[in-house]
């Protein structure tokens, strides 16, 4: 840890705990009267009544996005998702295709890739019968619906370590 840290500096350790001078980022609140100067350049962008207290960032479970000048990621927010139940709509473009034949028996299949039945090294097997009545196969179907709705892990692989902020150090300066 650096020996002068800037006041509201983040920094990732691998301690279980925080140095003295430094606190977790866990989203704890802090009193503002005995934490004006880091109430100052906090505020409430973290959470907190803005009265009595003020949060410290959380980043328990988040990884951090740099926020942006355009607004699109401003300074404090919180989103995203561990767990995401994905929707048909959001699937990209496939079918579950069926492949048949309309003539009774069809032909040996030599080559059982990607058939539903066949073989090249059993005598020839016949499973059918002369239909009574005719039967009609529609042209298109469906196999059976796919998935069970269940939401699925969202998760970049991730190491977890622990994030501090100093809460006592030097004052930043600000840009004119």
């Amino acid at each position: 840890m650096p020996s002068d840290p800037y006041l509201g500096q983040i920094m990732m350790t691998a301690l279980n705990f925080a140095p003295p001078g430094w606190a977790l980022c866990n989203g704890a609140l802090l009193t503002i009267a005995q934490n004006q100067a880091l109430y100052s350049l906090l505020g409430t962008t973290y959470g907190g009544d803005g009265r009595t207290n003020f949060a410290l960032p959380n980043l328990c479970g988040r990884a951090v996005l740099g926020s942006d000048i355009n607004g699109s990621y401003r300074l404090g927010q919180a989103t995203g998702d561990e767990a995401v139940r994905l929707q048909t709509n959001q699937l990209p473009a496939h079918d579950h295709g069926l492949q048949a034949t309309t003539t009774a028996g069809g032909t040996r299949v030599t080559n059982p890739a990607n058939r539903l039945f066949g073989t090249n090294t059993a005598p020839v097997l016949s499973i059918f019968g002369p239909p009574t009545p005719p039967i009609n196969l529609p042209s298109e179907t469906n196999i059976a619906p796919g998935g069970g709705g269940q939401p699925h892990n969202n998760m970049q692989p991730f190491l977890v370590l622990n994030y501090v902020i100093a809460v006592n150090g030097v004052y930043p300066p600000r840009p004119n």
